[in-house]
């Protein structure tokens, strides 16, 4: 038997028993937010293997290649966007548990459009979500190419159909599980 065949379907199988371990649907607290209850090692895995993910890696890899030690400014940028974060993380925690806010471009607009007209809260709220979804569409994106590279050399497939595996893997056990499977899976990922 092939040993990257074997692997990769041990690897599907304990994916697929924490999807099934952490299916449950009628609790949007602990689907969308993990009952904001993850612990700092399991929280700063997930976010390093959400944006040092295999796509990621591939991204900036190439952009290294081609433009060189220019490509260090989303490594800088990364670890500034981080650092600001770590300081505003605990208010805004603290802020979407008094408010069951479950995303931070619902945050932002709860945050800023307070005493506003319904036509700036719905045209803040078009460009905070905009931004997010062009932001994430991308990120997604380079997952998908990551994890279709590794299918296609892998399992000699064509490029397109490992992209739709690649998709439809990642999207079936993210919906599933919710934000709690998610980061056990991640940390399987980046361990």
């Amino acid at each position: 038997m092939n040993w990257l065949l074997f692997w990769i379907v041990i690897y599907l199988l304990v994916i697929i028993y924490l999807t099934i371990k952490h299916v449950k649907p009628k609790d949007p607290e602990n689907y969308l937010v993990n009952n904001r209850s993850t612990k700092l090692l399991p929280l700063v895995i997930t976010i390093l293997a959400t944006f040092v993910g295999g796509g990621t890696s591939i991204g900036l890899i190439a952009m290294g290649y081609e433009s060189g030690f220019a490509a260090i400014g989303i490594g800088i940028a990364y670890v500034i966007g981080f650092m600001l974060m770590m300081r505003h993380a605990g208010k805004i925690r603290d802020f979407g548990a008094a408010n069951r806010i479950y995303s931070f471009p619902q945050y932002l607009s709860h945050r800023f459009t307070a005493g506003r007209t319904a036509l700036f809260k719905r045209s803040f709220s078009t460009v905070v979500n905009g931004v997010n979804i062009f932001i994430f569409f991308f990120l997604l994106s380079a997952q998908f190419v990551g994890m279709a590279t590794l299918l296609r050399y892998g399992f000699d497939m064509g490029y397109q159909h490992a992209v739709v595996v690649s998709a439809i893997i990642i999207i079936v056990y993210t919906a599933l599980a919710g934000l709690s499977g998610v980061i056990y899976t991640d940390m399987i990922q980046f361990l």
